[in-house]
């Protein structure tokens, strides 16, 4: 069933558990301000010209930012380049490390009240898991008014930096445009038995079913799609590419971004929104305790503004901001249309661990 060496597995399954398990109770705190936040509430009670002249001048003088990434994000030197060229007197230091590695060291870096980093982006898993160690500052960025409510918190913790539309990817040469599923219904339908494949992490696709059928019917529904023979991939790139190669002739939970780079090396495959979408974010926010808080500043407000949003859409990958356009936006009006459940950290987090535990017990373990 499971196209996954043993080793592999292993390491998802423990990485689900860890990150759907929370952080240790030493490292839970309340979400008091820091000192950061004082400058940073302050900076934001200044008219726009004064605001701008302030945060520029501290962010000078701090000069460097230091941007930890919870995941491999090809857009990551773009990004830099990009603010470095508005922003040239401020170096920008990276840390790009996979979530089962970054993750447990922003955390350790935190309890031992050493931060080093400045702005921190992550899955909304992951994200949940430094909100709920207290760890995130406050900071209501001017440009958030941009952003929707479902992709960014009503406090001022995190806004969504790139987000991924979650649907169906099938291989047009086993699959007429007519037989597709187009709903999460249609995916029950006899038909589709032994022909589906999705990805090994699916604790977000559990909950998101549970909001959207409820809790009783949820589950239901979730048994019943277990018994359609689905095979497993370790990620979204390796399951795109065994849709691309026809190993599989259908993907759902699949992210667009990776349909989109098979898709432009030729591959014979096309993706089709599903009711209801699920959109996977990408969130972004200040470190609490940042050591550079006026360059943390400056870069998370470049980073959610138009121009940094504008070079993650050239990139390939789905911009939150509403002005502007993404890759494949007529899928995203399509999505509109329909019912969009996002995986924020409010719907993922809570009950993480029981979720995770559901998906493999139901989709790996059987």
């Amino acid at each position: 069933m499971l196209p996954l060496k043993r080793g592999w597995l292993v390491a998802l399954l423990g990485l689900a558990v860890s990150l759907a398990m929370g952080v240790p109770p030493a490292l839970v705190s309340s979400q008091s301000a820091g000192k950061e936040e004082g400058l940073l509430a302050a900076l934001n009670k200044l008219s726009p010209s004064e605001r701008r002249e302030k945060l520029e001048q501290e962010a000078r003088r701090e000069g460097k930012v230091v941007f930890y990434t919870g995941f491999t994000f090809a857009s990551v030197p773009r990004l830099v380049e990009g603010f470095q060229k508005a922003y040239p007197y401020v170096k920008v230091e990276v840390l790009n490390l996979g979530p089962a590695d970054l993750l447990p060291r922003y955390l350790s870096e935190s309890q031992a009240n050493r931060p080093f980093a400045d702005i921190i982006h992550f899955p909304s898993e992951q994200m949940y898991i430094v909100l709920k160690a207290g760890t995130v500052a406050k900071y209501n960025a001017p440009e958030r008014v941009n952003y929707a409510n479902n992709q960014k918190d009503a406090q001022g913790y995190w806004t969504t930096m790139n987000w991924d539309l979650e649907g169906v990817m099938y291989n047009t040469s086993q699959v007429q445009p007519q037989d597709v599923p187009k709903t999460l219904a249609d995916l029950l339908e006899p038909k589709y038995k032994g022909r589906l494949a999705r990805t090994a992490i699916g604790g977000r696709f559990v909950a998101a079913v549970r909001k959207f059928y409820g809790n009783e019917q949820g589950l239901a529904y979730l048994q019943h799609l277990a018994g359609q023979d689905i095979r497993i991939y370790a990620s979204n790139s390796a399951l795109a590419g065994a849709i691309a190669t026809g190993e599989r002739p259908i993907a759902f939970d699949q992210h667009l971004n990776n349909y989109g780079v098979v898709k432009e090396k030729g591959a014979p495959v096309q993706f089709v929104v599903v009711n209801p979408t699920f959109l996977h974010l990408n969130g972004v926010a200040i470190a609490k305790g940042a050591p550079h808080p006026y360059a943390a500043a400056l870069l998370y407000d470049w980073l959610v503004s138009k121009s940094g949003q504008e070079v993650i859409a050239a990139a390939g990958f789905q911009p939150a901001h509403r002005q502007v356009r993404g890759p494949y936006p007529e899928l995203w009006q399509q999505a509109k249309k329909g019912i969009v459940i996002a995986y924020t950290p409010e719907l993922v987090g809570p009950a993480s661990a029981e979720n995770s535990k559901i998906f493999t017990d139901l989709f790996i373990r059987r």
